[in-house]
């Protein structure tokens, strides 16, 4: 059995906050024409990257669609505002109002949307050194990634999206069966520490990516539960040293 790289996509290989928020944006007002003119609220924009560290999937950003995500702080007011006001069908629902508003956008400006996605150099960089070894695992959709991806010129060995598995430890205890890997010499980096957390009993060893989208107590918590903060510097020694075989 071999080692695998797993990297997470949005804030790991990509930026992707700004381009969520215009999809976002444009899903709560309906706008159907002229996207690269489209300019988002001062007050939405900032609360809205606020907020990023705390969605965890696609549904999330349903709490933007009202003024709901006014109240939102952290990830526990979140969650609570998502379980008050918003039932799963709402939630399924505006995802598939999320996914089909990107592919409208992307048919409609593509060059303009594909520059709304930052590539992390130094990330990238990992993923090219090691594209027969890695696998992204992402609660994104696969399409969206594999545009991404083949404009950068990228590939990995296997894209696990939100359709491949219903979490993030679920894809990598299935791919890793399917590919013949060894969680306990494979290594996984992400940016939200509750996947981190999720997937120690797994056995893949978990890095939080600080270049994502972390706060202060998401970083404090990965440290209190022994996982190790990479930086955009340390990411590649951190790599050497943890990922054999």
């Amino acid at each position: 059995m071999t080692s695998c790289l797993f990297l997470d996509f949005d804030g790991v290989l990509f930026d992707t906050a700004y381009e969520c928020a215009v999809v976002t944006w444009c899903v709560r007002h309906g706008v159907r024409e002229n996207y690269p003119g489209v300019t988002l609220d001062e007050r939405f924009l900032r609360r809205f990257y606020d907020l990023k560290p705390y969605i965890r999937r696609a549904r999330e950003y349903a709490v933007f669609a009202s003024d709901a995500y006014l109240a939102v702080t952290d990830q526990a007011s979140l969650d609570a505002v998502i379980a008050r006001d918003l039932r799963a069908e709402e939630l399924e629902a505006f995802e598939k109002q999320f996914y089909a508003m990107r592919e409208r956008i992307k048919a409609a400006s593509f060059d303009w949307w594909i520059g709304l996605n930052r590539p992390y150099p130094w990330a990238v960089d990992l993923l090219r050194a090691r594209q027969d070894r890695t696998v992204v695992v992402s609660l994104k959709d696969g399409r969206t990634i594999g545009d991404t991806l083949g404009h950068w010129h990228l590939t990995a060995r296997r894209v696990c999206d939100h359709a491949y598995a219903p979490t993030k430890r679920d894809a990598i205890v299935r791919v890793a069966a399917e590919l013949g890997l060894a969680l306990p010499r494979s290594v996984f980096v992400d940016d939200n520490v509750d996947h981190l957390l999720d997937l120690r009993a797994a056995g893949v060893v978990p890095v939080l990516a600080d270049w994502g989208y972390v706060t202060p107590s998401q970083r404090r918590a990965a440290v209190d539960a022994g996982i190790e903060v990479a930086t955009r510097e340390t990411i590649a020694s951190i790599l050497a040293r943890t990922l054999s075989g």
